[in-house]
């Protein structure tokens, strides 16, 4: 080795550089040849030279193998040092974290080689997959799933030890070498610990080991069934009804019965998403009732339903959950009546409950929870669950857990739909992020059918509605904010939130701190929202010494139109808002010029920072903000109503906001 390092590679190296610098030097010209064969020759030379280069270079690669080898078995390397228990813990680690590690472990030299194969811990998580990636990635690189034959080495080498399995399998593989894989896994079920999976649904029906063999230690199932335009799959059980260990059960696009003896009774987490919606999935099952009918599955009396018994006595058995997440599934209201009374059940350790169904389903859910405070309330209404007639969900529908977690935030946002809260003010602040999450907004039934013109003949109709935030300060007439957001929602059947209002809601708020308003631009359903500022003007005027939103350091005014005279008249209030520090112009219109940028000025001096972004005056015909160039648009603006209540189909305005469409605010959560 010494004569290797001191002689032969100085050598080689030498070797290569006065090659390099040879043909470097050398004139990149050849002489013109005098006849074709002195060409040929030429050639023949070269090509040669290129295929000794190669030569060469295979065998200073496989010399960099041979050292790279003799390295990582020297005794001075540092890892080496490491005891084997040591390493084995480094390796079982390294595995758990990336199941392909054990694979580059095995390969690397004799002595891990011999380290792997005697520790079988090293081999218990395992990806159906050679070459496992992050979740994010499961699906942008072109993997094959693990040979059948080589699941079976990877068990073997496990041998006692506790089993977790991953299997995400791409679309494009072929799905009988996917049942090939799966089906092994039935020799690892009873040491399984956690089974995460991906599975076509027309597998998990017919998959005996999934029904019928128990799984005596396995803490965690996630399943996620692809049924296409199918119905989705509901198992009889799970092993046999004999997990008594799972702690974590996770069914997507699939699910048991609604039965206490097909759940296990130690669950901390229940997450089942069946992906049952009658509105957007369109099941080919035929009907006996002809087009537009539900198919057979969605009646109460199909046989799938034959094992529900109550999604309530299956909460009872679950006294340690803590995080509850039920998602467009059917028959959830099986056992009760809509005049059945629902005993709420104590859940004490619960901190997480997530809600997506139809609102009377959802309802049910609700109803039958007993908890302290939750750190996350997500209620969700826009699909289609039930073959009942439809209805718009109302806030004052929802139970009293609703408000009485609504009554604990400091922060909400508001629209005529949803409404969102947050328990503390001074965090990051997105709504999607926020404690309670409350969206009642059904898009199939209150969306702008000038926008989604093609449900013209297919919305149901259904009657007008009032608003989430008016339904809000019935129930909750007291309640007490330090930030508050309105934003104008773009919906055909709720009433809009209007400036009177507001202005009430601002008066009852002295420790208000941050106020928002987005979206209330000429074209939506503003709710008369440019006459608040000339109300509070008013407020001021009669009352100088008045509280009114005497706390305020921040607010936003963003996609907005304002009365100029009316605002500026509020700016130049000597008392108003004498704590405010941020104020921001984002996209507003106003309704005349800003002679000598007096309002801004204004601005200026009112607040120590001001953001002034894109504030310009509303053109009539400026459709880019739904403009509306009729004599009475001045009446239109300042009316408090938005439509009325008595019709059926009510003028519909063309302007609307997504989710998506609403910025975070990073600087204090406002700014």
């Amino acid at each position: 080795m010494n004569n290797v390092l001191h002689n032969l590679l100085p050598s080689l190296s030498a070797a290569a550089a006065s090659c390099r610098d040879a043909l470097a030097s050398a004139a990149p010209d050849f002489p013109i040849a005098l006849n074709q064969a002195s060409a040929d020759a030429n050639m023949a030379l070269l090509d040669a030279g290129v295929a000794q280069a190669n030569d060469a270079i295979q065998h200073l690669q496989h010399i960099a193998s041979l050292l790279l080898i003799y390295r990582n078995e020297s005794p001075s390397f540092l890892i080496n040092r490491f005891p084997n228990d040591v390493l084995a813990m480094i390796f079982c680690a390294a595995s758990r974290h990336d199941p392909a590690t054990m694979f580059a472990v095995s390969q690397t030299c004799a002595r891990w080689r011999r380290l792997s194969l005697r520790t079988p811990e090293m081999w218990s998580v395992v990806s159906l997959y050679g070459w496992f990636c992050s979740e994010k990635d499961r699906f942008a690189m072109p993997r094959k799933t693990m040979h059948p034959e080589l699941v079976d080495l990877v068990l073997r080498r496990s041998a006692q030890a506790k089993m977790t399995i991953h299997y995400y399998p791409r679309d494009d593989a072929p799905y009988s070498f996917h049942s090939s894989s799966l089906d092994k896994i039935e020799l690892s079920l009873s040491r399984l610990v956690e089974l995460d999976i991906a599975l076509e649904a027309v597998y998990a029906s017919k998959s005996k080991w999934l029904v019928t063999t128990p799984a005596p230690v396995l803490q965690k199932l996630a399943l996620y069934a692809t049924h296409y335009e199918y119905s989705p799959v509901m198992l009889p059980q799970l092993f046999a009804g004999e997990a008594p260990s799972l702690q974590v059960l996770c069914l997507v696009g699939l699910r048991i019965p609604w039965n206490p003896d097909t759940f296990p009774r130690n669950l901390t987490e229940l997450v089942v998403d069946e992906e049952f919606d009658l509105w957007e999935n369109a099941y080919f099952e035929g009907s006996d009732d002809g087009a537009g009918e539900y198919p057979p599955s969605a009646r109460l009396d199909h046989p799938r339903y034959m094992n529900d018994r109550s999604i309530v006595s299956v909460l009872v058995n679950s006294p340690n959950l803590e995080v509850l997440v039920i998602r467009s599934c059917s028959n959830i209201r099986c056992g009760y009546s809509t005049s059945s009374r629902i005993e709420p059940i104590s859940l004490p350790k619960l901190r997480t409950v997530e809600v997506q169904n139809s609102g009377i389903d959802n309802i049910h859910i609700l109803k039958a929870l007993s908890v302290t405070k939750l750190n996350t309330l997500s209620i969700k209404c826009g699909v289609k669950t039930n073959t009942e007639p439809d209805v718009l969900p109302l806030l004052s529908h929802f139970p009293d857990i609703v408000f009485d977690h609504l009554a604990m935030t400091r922060h909400i946002f508001v629209s005529a739909a949803s409404v969102s809260g947050f328990y503390e003010v001074n965090t990051p602040i997105k709504e999607q992020d926020a404690h309670i999450r409350i969206n009642l907004f059904c898009p199939r039934m209150e969306e702008d059918r000038r926008n989604y013109w093609y449900l013209l003949n297919q919305a149901p109709r259904v009657r007008p509605v009032e608003n989430v935030f008016t339904e809000l300060l019935k129930r909750l007439p007291g309640l007490q904010l330090d930030a508050l957001r309105l934003v104008a929602r773009s919906t055909s059947k709720r009433r809009a939130i209007t400036f009177k209002t507001v202005v009430e809601v601002l008066m009852q708020q002295p420790n208000l701190q941050h106020l928002l308003l987005d979206g209330f631009l000429v074209g939506v359903k503003a709710g008369g929202m440019p006459l608040l500022w000339k109300s509070l003007a008013s407020a001021y005027t009669r009352n100088p010494d008045s509280l009114l939103l005497g706390q305020v350091q921040t607010i936003q005014l963003r996609n907005c139109h304002l009365h100029r005279e009316h605002f500026l008249q509020l700016l130049n209030t000597p008392n108003c808002w004498s704590r405010l520090r941020k104020l921001r112009f984002a996209n507003v219109t106003l309704d005349s010029v800003d002679t000598d940028n007096e309002l801004e000025k204004a601005a200026r001096s009112k607040a120590r920072h001001l953001v002034w972004e894109n504030v310009r005056v509303y053109e009539r015909m400026d459709v880019e903000y739904g403009g509306d160039s009729s004599e009475d648009f001045d009446d239109y603006v300042d009316s408090s109503e938005s439509f009325d209540s008595d019709l059926e189909d009510e003028e519909l305005y063309g302007y609307g906001m997504d989710d998506d469409d609403i910025l975070p605010l990073p600087v204090y959560g406002w700014f």
